[in-house]
């Protein structure tokens, strides 16, 4: 299993992450070059669309009904034709979100006109591909007695169960940030994004059974270790933003969605003696980080908190010269913590 951690930081996080330097790490997700063949290659009742789990199968094959039914990424598309994903669109100015490249980043596979398969609708929201790879290519060997999981790497599968990619897939939409999200899009009327990536996954609806046959071909994590490649993940990503938001811009603040939204939208008995509203950093994913005792290792955990402290010492100082620098620094430790991976698993 150690091997197998060791091998995705290396080919997915460690190669990537630090050639981009303050790049966020969800930028160095494997290219997706396949035709993606749509839910409905996998819906037939013989496969994954069988109306209740199968005794004898190592798989439920039921995983359509689930997500049709109770997975919110079956509505991702859907919702941007709903009242709210129409107000919000109309509060940007931007016409029809079902069209916007900004919401079908996340709300769909919005993959190129010619890697859409046949039977593939842009209209399924976040489908099976989403997540497990564009099936062109691994769709027909994935279910043959001798098939492993490196020749269905090596063909477009991700490899979902392994924590540091898992961790890098959901971040690309579920965290703030992602694909381009801002405080213009939470100020039109988006949902707040996951302060803490790993308790929402906690609550995700399972298509799978972690059992003993899972565990001989996926090889998952350890209790309690994919919450903390979650929270790694996060807090280095929001970092990265953050590092990324000091550079070239004029005046004190970065974006202004990097700050908790109480700095501006509370009443006026709640600002200081001068009459201002002083900003305060949302930097949860870190202090969520940090509270985790499996995340990092002592020095790791040290260096980070004191140049979070250093952070938001610049910050109530006024200082952009030393809140950019504390922000480049920052980034910089996560960066090489999320390379490194949990400790127990390097």
């Amino acid at each position: 299993m150690k091997n197998a951690h060791r091998f995705l930081r290396a080919g997915l996080i460690l190669a990537a992450a630090l050639a981009a330097g303050v790049a966020g790490a969800t930028d160095a997700l494997p290219s997706d070059s396949y035709a993606h063949v749509g839910v409905g290659s996998c819906a037939q009742s013989t496969c994954h669309g069988s109306v209740k789990p199968w005794l004898v199968s190592p798989v439920q094959q039921n995983e359509y009904f689930v997500w049709r039914d109770h997975d919110r990424h079956a509505q991702a598309f859907s919702v941007l034709d709903g009242d709210r994903g129409r107000a919000i669109a109309a509060r940007l100015g931007a016409g029809d979100a079902t069209k916007m490249p900004l919401c079908l980043g996340c709300h769909a596979e919005n993959i190129p006109a010619a890697q859409r398969g046949p039977q593939f609708s842009i209209g399924e929201g976040v489908g099976c591909e989403a997540c497990h790879g564009a099936a062109q290519k691994w769709i027909g060997m994935h279910t043959a007695p001798d098939a492993d999981m490196a020749s269905l790497l090596g063909q477009g599968f991700y490899p979902t169960a392994a924590p540091a990619a898992r961790a890098q897939l959901c971040a690309g939409c579920h965290e703030f940030g992602a694909r381009g999200a801002d405080h213009r899009l939470m100020a039109a009327g988006h949902p707040a994004f996951a302060d803490d990536l790993a308790s929402y996954l906690e609550k995700w609806p399972k298509h799978y059974t972690v059992d003993a046959d899972y565990i001989a071909r996926k090889h998952p994590p350890e209790a309690g270790v994919q919450a903390s490649f979650d929270r790694l993940q996060h807090a280095a990503d929001w970092a990265g933003a953050l590092a990324r938001s000091t550079a070239g811009v004029n005046g004190v603040f970065p974006e202004f969605s990097f700050f908790r939204c109480d700095s501006c939208h509370r009443p006026a008995e709640a600002r200081d003696t001068a009459g201002r509203t002083r900003p305060r950093l949302n930097d949860s994913a870190v202090r969520a980080l940090l509270a985790d005792e499996h995340a990092l290792d002592p020095a790791q955990r040290t260096q980070i908190a004191q140049r979070l402290e250093q952070l938001s010492a610049g910050l109530d100082r006024g200082d952009r010269a030393a809140y950019a620098a504390a922000a480049q620094a920052l980034n910089l430790s996560l960066r090489s913590a999320l390379a490194a991976g949990v400790p127990g698993t390097r």
